[in-house]
């Protein structure tokens, strides 16, 4: 009897501890099950605040990608002035598509307050990024400045460029009627022709006055025209300021009309290398001018027919344009070389077109002026 009831009572005790070993097991499977639930929420929680914060940033590189001086005087979709306020026109799509998957990945929404002291030279970005699902948001402040080669120059009558419409670091070749309409000009410092280092051939100047070789501004300390042309933080580093803020075309073999170059709504600033070939374009306006860099340096060639080019010009290298016949209203930079054979060049003295020149640019980020508002 007594082995029969230990036994029972053994049984009893090992039925108790199995149900409370199942019971702990129960438990510790739904505290599990809860903890990954709570990781998952936690996980979308932080992809889509992630998602929130990198919507907002997408849009202040996008706004910095399609803004200019004129973009934000004369905005365009998904851009609207409202009130006081440059904005865009509701939340805005950020897409991703790699040509089988195409989702959206987030909103963005911006707003400036075209008010604030400094517009539009220096303006305060706020981006307000959206998740994909608008669950989560989060909204960020930049400071964005104007980054102009010629800003504070255009309007010193001592600029070289209220001066002269061509520049030649070496000879040239030239025709005196290539010159028009400078005597116009009365608003400015003492209005010259040309300036060229060497020597200048096939001209009639009338008065001679107006062409000027062996240009002692030139010759001088051997500073080359650019130095005359642009800011110093520009021409820093190899001329890295300008080509950061350029449109960049290279043509390694011939190329005719880049696409770049057509189709301009606003001021565009373009750093063109290899073989350049520019047939019947307009290129800029005088609202709206261009600045075009060619770099010949390595080879390379440029050719104007038929083409005008409202802003300016500066040619790295000899220039051989083949009498080709074409327009530049606004002025003609040669550095480190010649211009030959230029005879059937019309350069056109155009106020207009030199006041906006200071309007070329591009807007960029204000270093350390970063930061999260939520």
């Amino acid at each position: 009897m007594n082995n029969t009831s230990l036994k029972k009572q053994q049984g009893i005790a090992t039925l108790f501890i199995a149900i409370i070993l199942l019971i702990m097991i129960t438990m510790a499977t739904v505290l599990t099950a809860n903890v990954g639930i709570m990781e998952r929420k936690i996980s979308t929680n932080d992809i889509r605040a992630s998602q929130a914060l990198l919507s907002a940033q997408a849009g202040i590189d996008l706004a910095l990608a399609n803004f200019s001086k004129y973009g934000l005087a004369n905005p365009t979709a998904p851009y609207i002035i409202a009130g006081n306020f440059l904005k865009t026109n509701g939340d805005q799509a950020i897409s991703y598509n790699d040509g089988n998957t195409s989702k959206i990945t987030g909103y963005y929404n911006i707003s400036i307050d075209t008010t604030a002291p400094g517009y539009p030279d220096t303006i305060t970005v706020v981006a307000e990024g959206l998740s994909d699902d608008k669950s989560a948001s989060t909204t960020i402040r930049q400071e964005i400045i104007f980054a102009s080669p010629m800003r504070g120059l255009v309007n010193d009558d001592n600029f070289i460029l209220n001066k002269s419409v061509l520049i030649v670091d070496g000879s040239a070749d030239i025709n005196s009627s290539l010159i028009n309409n400078i005597d116009s000009a009365t608003n400015t410092g003492t209005l010259l022709k040309a300036w060229v280092k060497s020597t200048i051939s096939n001209t009639t100047a009338n008065p001679a006055s107006n062409v000027f070789a062996n240009s002692a501004e030139l010759t001088n300390n051997g500073i080359p025209p650019m130095n005359h042309v642009f800011l110093d933080t520009m021409r820093a580093a190899d001329d890295r300021g300008l080509k950061h803020i350029s449109k960049r075309t290279k043509c390694p073999t011939p190329c005719t009309n880049p696409a770049a170059l057509s189709n301009q709504a606003q001021s565009t600033m373009h750093y063109l290398e290899g073989n350049i070939n520019l047939n019947n374009l307009t290129i800029g306006s005088s609202t709206y001018p261009s600045i075009l860099m060619v770099d010949l340096n390595n080879g390379g060639s440029l050719s104007l027919t038929n083409t005008t080019i409202n802003g300016l010009l500066l040619v790295k290298g000899s220039w051989d344009n083949n009498n080709n016949p074409a327009t530049i209203n606004g002025a003609v930079v040669v550095e480190n070389g010649n211009l030959l054979q230029a005879g059937n060049l019309t350069i056109s003295y155009d106020q207009t077109v030199y006041d906006n020149l200071k309007n070329v640019g591009i807007y960029t980020r204000s270093p350390g002026s970063w930061s999260d508002i939520n």
